[in-house]
């Protein structure tokens, strides 16, 4: 175990989802019959590479630099919309158990 390790939460092992295939096809058949693969959801291309190319510049040295990265990168590049979902979509899980 890394010596930063300590309090990190990490699974004891992983187990296959056999069928997650069967599980994944009725979300992905809701998501391309809806309106939201017809709406723009995300940055720019254009915004993304000149973002790209400052995280390039800036070196990563600690743990600190990483959860710099991931906020900057993941949480600052991903508008609402996509994380809220779309009604549409989210309609047929929302009060699916877990199974």
């Amino acid at each position: 175990m890394p010596a930063n390790a300590d309090r990190k939460l990490r699974p004891d092992r992983i187990i296959p989802w056999d069928d997650f295939g069967a599980h994944q096809t009725p979300v992905w058949d809701a998501v391309m019959e809806s309106d939201f693969v017809s709406e723009i959801h995300f940055t720019s291309l254009h915004t993304l590479e000149e973002d790209g190319e400052q995280l390039h510049r800036r070196k990563l040295s600690s743990e600190l630099d990483v959860r710099y990265f991931v906020q900057f990168a993941i949480d600052g590049s991903t508008p609402e919309s996509p994380s809220a979902g779309n009604g549409e979509i989210r309609e047929p899980w929302q009060h699916a158990e877990p199974g």
